[in-house]
């Protein structure tokens, strides 16, 4: 049994040293700031500003995700909000260039019709 405790504190020591000179010499930050410039993480608070309505920040957020890492599996749907945020914000010509970006970005995305068709709702509410 005191052959297992002591098995289990040399195990905490290293761990808790390892972790201390990782942090002495500022990996942890590092790893942590990457964490937080990361497609998931912009993506992420994206989502959060555009659910509180707050369409200019969400743009920000998605707009920094594509650019961190626009082969990532949700970059389309990225930038297809930028443009129902200009949309919701009743900027119809910068939303139609958004989504022609996502179209010219991303040809043969599978929502590409979908994209297609925000596009031609738009262009016949405002009589294009």
């Amino acid at each position: 049994m005191s052959m297992r405790v002591s098995t289990i504190v040399i195990i905490l020591v290293v761990l808790v040293g390892g972790y201390y000179v990782a942090k002495k010499k500022g990996y942890i930050g590092k790893v942590e700031k990457a964490m937080e410039d990361s497609f998931g993480s912009h993506y992420a608070t994206a989502n959060k500003h555009y659910l509180a309505e707050k369409y200019e920040d969400a743009i920000k957020e998605y707009r920094a995700a594509v650019k961190k890492d626009p082969k990532h599996e949700n970059a389309f749907d990225a930038m297809a909000r930028v443009g129902d945020c200009y949309a919701r914000l009743d900027d119809y010509d910068k939303a139609v260039a958004a989504y022609r970006e996502t179209l010219k970005r991303y040809p043969g995305a599978k929502r590409e019709n979908e994209i297609k068709t925000r596009i031609a709702k738009i262009n016949a509410l405002s009589g294009k």
